[in-house]
């Protein structure tokens, strides 16, 4: 069991997704999670917050092994009009609600919302971390906008700290950890080649500088692995964990099917 509240979660009744569709619901949970501060929470590290369409539900608090589940009625309205920030404070009500419940302190709370306010719920950040090529001329950093998907970006800054290029690389689906698994190092080849390594230390792209060219490299796949060349082809095809590219993706399910892989050879009948 953690000692600190460490992951939010929102999850909603299939009748309120046309409701929430366009709203912050998508980021908001992931938003929260990433600005928020340690909070002591008596050893849960996890809060699921479950937005319902029953009155009679609202707080209703179930308690898991490291758990907490509270659900949060969410009126339907028939005006098509959004209330700004509706989502986002019906949240943050139910956390204060949880901290005044089990004697949480509210300051590390109160601190996110006031933060996200001023952000006005646009999650978009720099990585923290970024690094200057041999010669000390360019600085390549990661940004990252988070709305119903998660873009990355290669950003070059020259010498004055001007950003010269952004260069989107990938696009993944919210999720926990999502956007920490790509994460892992950035090093530059030579004074215009830089590469992200994922945190898996295997995995990387590369972005070279001059052509714009960028590329990724599934350690699995290019070791000729076909389950590996499946699940590249996947990634390819489906434009989740990379740019969709069907060519890239028939390539590498093709080169799969030959190796006999099952999964591959299906996908294959089907087209």
């Amino acid at each position: 069991m953690g000692k600190y509240l460490k992951h939010i979660s929102l999850q909603c009744e299939e009748i309120l997704i046309p409701q929430l569709r366009g709203t912050e619901f998508s980021f908001i949970g992931s938003m929260y999670e990433f600005y928020l501060k340690k909070v002591e929470a008596n050893g849960y590290s996890k809060v699921i917050l479950s937005f319902s369409s029953h009155s009679e539900n609202h707080y209703k608090i179930t308690e898991l092994i490291d758990i907490i589940q509270v659900q949060i009625y969410y009126e339907v309205k028939t005006t098509e009009i959004q209330e700004e920030n509706r989502v986002l404070n019906l949240m943050h009500e139910a956390l204060i609600h949880l901290a005044e419940t089990y004697s949480w302190k509210q300051s590390a709370l109160q601190e996110t919302y006031n933060s996200i306010i001023l952000k006005e719920s646009k999650f978009h950040e720099y990585w923290k971390k970024s690094k200057f090529n041999r010669n000390r001329n360019l600085k390549c950093s990661i940004y990252w906008e988070f709305d119903n998907e998660i873009k990355l970006y290669f950003t070059i800054h020259n010498q004055e700290d001007e950003s010269t290029i952004k260069q989107l690389f990938t696009i993944i689906s919210p999720g926990l950890g999502a956007l920490e698994d790509c994460l892992g190092e950035i090093k530059w080849i030579n004074n215009w080649v830089v590469i992200l390594i994922k945190k898996n230390s295997l995995d990387f792209w590369k972005f070279n500088t001059k052509s714009g060219e960028v590329s990724f490299h599934f350690e699995r796949a290019e070791k000729g692995d076909a389950h590996g060349q499946y699940d590249l082809a996947i990634k390819y095809l489906t434009g989740n964990g990379l740019i969709k590219n069907s060519g890239l993706g028939m390539y590498y399910m093709k080169k799969s099917a030959t190796q006999n892989y099952s999964r591959a050879i299906k996908y294959l009948s089907h087209e």
